[in-house]
């Protein structure tokens, strides 16, 4: 019984009385006063009990767990989203509390309210409809009536340089190479070309880059080893989206190596003497 847990531990000098109420999820002076209930006539029945005003305490922590791991900013494990900002440059400031997110969630209730009130009345029905009011009417109408002009010249905002959009803001995933020199993703066999900076990339940790359109990429380091479409077929050894195929060269023959003049005597035709 998780009481007598906590009394043991109590008792030992292993926890503290403020640590075993918390353990029991109730107050110093409830768990003194089961304390006296159990050493004077043993275990009170009730302890025994689940409180209908009180939630189990694994249940809690495994809730508070739960959230921590899918609500709170990880910085050393960052999401999609998180690892994109780290790569270009862009600091992220978590707000947790109601204070901090409540400019945020009063514009959204503006605009959900507002803008859904508006499709309404003006009879918009589809999505594409939506799309071109939102674009043409709400967003200059909403600007015109809350946007203020900027006390200072100029922009904030930085040029991107040699910077590739494409391949930070879509989903990165590390793999393994396998014996075979291919990948498993998502249900898949990528089969990575030769390549002439190396022979194969055995146990080599690669990235598979995921696009928007579902099409595929494998990186070693900053180098694109293939692309693939969004079945698993591959388009080229790193050669961008819609490009042609390479074009391959035959090379020029030598017309003074032996190998040359065999297949010139093999292929030549057989002339019978007269």
């Amino acid at each position: 019984m998780r009481f007598e847990e906590a009394y043991s531990g109590w008792e030992g000098g292993r926890l503290r009385q403020e640590e075993a109420a918390r353990l029991l999820g109730i107050c110093e002076r409830t768990f003194r006063r089961y304390v006296e209930r159990y050493e004077d006539s043993g275990i009170d029945k009730r302890l025994g009990q689940v409180s209908r005003h009180r939630a189990a305490v694994d249940e809690v922590l495994a809730v508070t767990q739960s959230y921590r791991r899918w609500h709170l900013v990880d910085k050393d494990r960052p999401t999609q989203f998180g690892r994109a900002m780290q790569q270009l440059g862009v600091e992220m400031i978590a707000a947790y509390s109601p204070q901090a997110r409540g400019r945020s969630e009063r514009a959204f209730r503006t605009h959900q309210d507002r803008l859904v009130r508006e499709l309404a009345a003006v009879n918009v029905t589809d999505m594409a409809e939506a799309n071109r009011y939102l674009q043409q009417q709400y967003l200059p109408a909403f600007n015109q009536e809350f946007m203020e002009v900027a006390r200072e010249d100029g922009s904030a905002f930085v040029p991107l340089g040699s910077i590739e959009l494409k391949e930070i803001l879509c989903e990165h995933f590390e793999r393994t190479v396998r014996h075979d020199n291919c990948i498993s993703f998502d249900a898949k066999v990528l089969q990575i070309p030769p390549q002439q900076h190396r022979c194969h990339f055995v146990k080599a940790k690669v990235r598979v880059h995921r696009y928007l359109d579902d099409t595929l990429a494998v990186f070693y380091g900053p180098r694109c080893l293939a692309r693939y479409q969004a079945d698993g077929q591959l388009i080229g050894p790193g050669q961008p989206l819609g490009a042609p195929p390479p074009v391959r060269r035959r090379r020029r023959a030598d017309f003074g190596s032996p190998g040359f003049a065999l297949r010139a005597a093999i292929s030549a035709p057989i002339v019978a003497d007269s």
